[in-house]
């Protein structure tokens, strides 16, 4: 037997919450699963029940709340520098301080998704580069062994 989709799957539940090891690695595996509201015509909209209408207007508005981050020239600068600062300090084995970058600017501009974002990308690029297995496990040992989040 297959099960249907709910339909209200894209009704906000949980806030996943990026700072926990569980959160952040939920947030990397389904940053782009979200399915935007079908369009429809007028006449597709006025076929369908209240109730219909009702889910379909509160997916909409799901969708609009949920827009991918718009790529600019300045977001694309920052991706970089905070791609270039992780992967300093990823690769460093000396001692000492290790950079930072910090990012400001008034609220709902994409700050912390583009950050995140791009620590999502470092992440998988750092997972696939040592075959999804940790680099520093001791041969005859269970961490040698594919795993899908080790960050």
């Amino acid at each position: 037997m297959t099960s249907k989709p709910n339909p209200l799957s894209f009704l906000p539940g949980l806030t996943v919450d990026r700072t926990t090891f569980e959160g952040w690695n939920r947030w990397c595996e389904t940053r782009d699963a979200f399915v935007p509201a079908p369009i429809l015509t007028a006449e597709e909209y006025g076929r369908l029940t209240k109730r219909q209408k009702r889910i379909h207007d509160l997916h909409r508005l799901a969708t609009h709340s949920s827009l991918p981050i718009q790529a600019t020239p300045m977001s694309e600068r920052v991706a970089h520098a905070v791609l270039a600062r992780v992967e300093d300090g990823a690769y460093s084995h000396k001692a000492g301080t290790r950079g930072g970058i910090m990012v400001n600017g008034d609220g709902a501009q994409g700050k912390t998704e583009t950050i995140c974002e791009a620590l999502a990308i470092f992440q998988e690029e750092w997972l696939a580069l040592h075959n999804y297995a940790n680099p520093d496990a001791m041969p005859g040992t269970r961490d040698l062994g594919s795993v899908r989040r080790i960050m």
